[in-house]
C-alpha cells in the first residue's frame, strides 16, 4: 500500500477530475513509477519510489477529440490553468491549489511528425479536450499495452469512489527512457538511469514475464529504427560504469547503491528484457 501524503491527495484530485477519461488516458513519469507498487508482480523495496511533484498524463487527439470538456472538469475541480511561453499554443500547467504548493498536471501527447509548422513556426503544443498538450516524440511506445491500477481507500488512496488509473506497461516506460537519453538534459538523464535501475529491481522477479510483452506488444509496434535505437543504448550507456551512472548514484546515495551495482544490474536486466 503506498503511503499517503499530500501529494497523494492531489493526485487522487486530478484522478477525479480525469474520471470520465480514465480508460482513454495513460499515468506516466514519475507517478507511473509510484503507481507500479500497486501492481501485484512487484517486490517489496526496502526504499521509497523516487517522488515528483508533478503528473504526467498522455493525451491521444483520436481518442478524446478537441471539445473543452476536460479543461472544463479540470476548472471545476479546483486546477487552475498557467500557460507560459510564446508557443502556440502556449505550454501549460494545471495547478491544483496555491501556485506555489508544488502539484500540477501537465498534459502530453505523441509527435508524428516534424517539429515545424508549414509556416516554419514550432509545432509542439496542441490543444486536445482542451487543455494544451505538448507535442513529444517517442512518446506513443507508452501508449502499448498499458497496465490497469487499482486505486482507492483500500491501498492507500482517498477516493470517495475508487477508480482505475492506466500506466505504461515497465517494458514500454524503461525503453521510452532508453529512446529520449541522447535529448535529456544532464541532471534528466541520472535520474532516468535510476528509474531504469529501480524499475528492473522492483519487477526482477518477472523479468521473464516482461521479456514476453517486449516480444509480443511492444517490439512489434516500434518502427525498426526505434528497435534499433533501443538496444543500442542499452551498450552505450551500460556496458560500463560512467558520470551519468555515478550521478544516479549520488542521487540515491542515502541507499548506498554504487554505480557499480547499478551498471550491473542495468545491464543483466536489459539483456533478460530485450534480449
Amino acid at each position: 500500500m503506498i503511503s499517503r501524503d499530500n501529494d497523494i491527495e492531489k493526485f487522487c484530485g486530478l484522478v477525479d477530475a480525469l474520471r470520465p477519461w480514465l480508460g482513454r488516458i495513460v499515468f506516466v513519469g514519475g507517478w507511473a513509477h509510484r503507481l507500479y507498487r500497486e501492481r501485484p508482480e512487484s517486490a517489496q523495496l526496502p526504499y521509497a519510489p523516487l517522488r515528483t511533484t508533478d503528473a504526467d498524463v498522455v493525451l491521444d487527439p483520436r481518442t478524446i477529440g478537441r471539445s473543452e470538456n476536460v479543461r472544463v472538469r479540470l476548472i471545476a475541480h479546483g486546477f487552475t490553468e498557467e500557460l507560459s511561453g510564446d508557443d502556440r499554443p502556449p505550454v501549460a500547467h494545471y495547478v491544483l491549489g496555491a501556485a506555489d504548493a508544488g502539484f500540477y498536471a501537465e498534459f502530453l501527447t505523441p509527435l508524428p511528425g516534424s517539429e515545424r509548422r508549414r509556416d516554419g513556426t514550432p509545432d509542439v503544443t496542441v490543444r486536445v479536450g482542451g487543455v494544451v498538450a505538448q507535442k513529444l516524440r517517442d512518446l506513443d511506445v507508452l501508449l502499448i499495452a498499458p497496465w490497469n491500477v487499482p486505486v482507492g481507500e483500500a491501498n492507500g488512496f482517498p477516493l470517495q469512489e475508487a477508480a482505475i488509473v492506466q500506466i505504461p506497461n515497465p517494458v514500454s516506460f524503461i525503453v521510452q527512457k532508453l529512446l529520449i537519453h541522447a535529448r535529456r538534459k544532464r541532471e534528466e538523464r541520472a535520474k532516468d538511469v535510476l528509474y531504469i535501475h529501480d524499475t528492473i529491481e522492483l519487477f526482477g522477479g518477472a523479468l521473464a514475464d516482461l521479456h514476453e510483452v517486449w516480444g509480443a506488444s511492444v517490439a512489434p509496434a516500434l518502427h525498426r529504427s526505434a528497435r534499433e535505437r533501443a538496444t543500442k543504448r542499452v551498450g552505450g550507456l551500460f556496458h560500463s560504469i560512467n558520470d551519468t551512472i555515478r550521478e544516479a548514484s549520488m542521487i540515491a546515495a542515502h541507499r548506498e547503491v554504487t554505480p557499480g551495482m547499478i551498471q550491473e544490474l542495468c545491464e543483466a536486466g536489459l539483456a533478460e528484457l530485450l534480449g
